[in-house]
């Protein structure tokens, strides 16, 4: 996730749309908004190792999320 993170940081615009809602728009720098995915992940990642609770399933979920955070990154360049 950082390293695919650390790559669109280069080609996304400098703020991004965190909620878009009708005439309702929130941008963010872009550096947050891409960071702040991976971080999250790492984190519950790390409880998951400490408790030993980090499965197979968790992994695969965690590929989902990185493929769902590619496609979004690709549908704002």
């Amino acid at each position: 996730m950082f390293v695919l993170s650390g790559i669109m940081l280069l080609f996304l615009p400098e703020q991004i749309s965190i909620l878009h809602m009708g005439e309702t728009y929130y941008p963010i720098p872009s550096v947050l908004g891409v960071w702040l995915f991976p971080i999250i992940a790492l984190i519950v990642n790390l409880l998951f190792i400490r408790q030993n609770r980090l499965t197979k399933m968790n992994s695969g979920v965690f590929v989902i999320l990185l493929a769902v955070m590619m496609f979004s990154y690709v549908n704002m360049m």
